[in-house]
């Protein structure tokens, strides 16, 4: 059995903020663990076609790590750099278990201790637990009827499997959120024909993205500036509170009209654009940010 005074269960994010803030605090007795063979959480895992970040880097990213970011929303691959780079900076790796998963937690009444449980069998005693987990980590594939006698290729977009060439071919999409939105665009000029199934449409915005020049790059590794620029971006996001919870009639104005103007200026088939047109107010559901879904969704294939 190993004895820590703190284990960390994940090592996305959470489970890495979790580890440098104790080695902040002087508290070197930990251990992380990690149930796949890598850690680094959703930016390691998630590898589909066109996977990119859909909050603005400089705000989705660990607020005392700068890091000179290519541009403002940062694809898959520059995402796990960034998640390398804050491993590496604190030697995470070192301190971190891949391949436990664990089963269950039990809480020692008697030696005020808890006792992790990996399915393996091992055991991990400690005084602290903190679970980073992450809850959408698991894909889950509803259990539609017939979908054990379908014998083409199926996979779910959290679990890519990139040996499979899929050019030329015939392909489903079950569901139209967010990743669905990345992969559509990214997918569609290879593929034979793409069928895209969607429960109810999504409102999508234009994608403000930018590219940053070399000198910009240069001022992200300032924590200043970057601390400046993280928090312009978070003001500005803020204020739609004013129209979520104190006028609906603003929130429309300002995000509803541009997001059907976004659906009328991509989309000529009024056809097509009933069926990508929501019946329910905007920020109902997670909005999407997307330039090209819809110019995807008018191929002809």
């Amino acid at each position: 059995m190993q004895q820590h005074n703190i284990v960390i269960i994940g090592s996305g994010f959470g489970g890495q903020c979790a580890a440098i803030n104790l080695i902040k605090q002087g508290r070197e007795d930990f251990v992380i663990l990690e149930r796949r063979s890598f850690m680094g959480g959703t930016w390691s895992q998630n590898t589909y076609p066109g996977a990119a970040v859909d909050v603005q880097s400089p705000l989705y990213s660990i607020s005392h790590e700068p890091y000179p970011w290519t541009q403002m929303f940062a694809n898959q691959k520059e995402l796990n750099e960034y998640t390398e780079f804050v491993i590496s900076k604190y030697n995470l790796r070192e301190r971190t278990h891949t391949g436990c998963n664990v089963a269950k937690v039990e809480w020692q009444d008697d030696i005020s201790r808890w006792h992790i449980h990996l399915d393996n069998g091992e055991v991990y005693e400690s005084q602290f637990i903190i679970n980073a987990s992450g809850p959408l980590s698991t894909p889950v594939i509803p259990n539609f009827k017939g979908k054990d006698n379908f014998k083409g290729k199926s996979f779910h977009t959290n679990d890519w499997d990139h040996s499979y060439d899929y050019k030329d071919k015939k392909v489903a999409i079950i569901g139209s959120g967010a990743s669905a939105a990345q992969i559509i665009p990214e997918i569609a000029k290879d593929v034979k024909e793409l069928h895209v199934f969607q429960r109810t449409p999504h409102w999508v915005m234009p994608r403000h993205d930018k590219k940053f020049k070399p000198w910009q790059r240069a001022l992200l590794k300032n924590k200043f500036i970057y601390k400046l620029l993280r928090w312009s971006i978070y003001w500005a996001l803020e204020t739609r509170i004013l129209g979520f919870k104190y006028s609906e009639a603003g929130l429309k104005a300002a995000a509803q009209k541009p997001a059907l103007a976004h659906i009328k200026r991509q989309i000529k088939d009024p056809e097509l654009r009933a069926k990508v047109t929501p019946d329910y107010t905007i920020g109902c559901k997670r909005i999407i940010l997307s330039n090209t879904l819809y110019p995807a969704f008018c191929r002809d294939n």
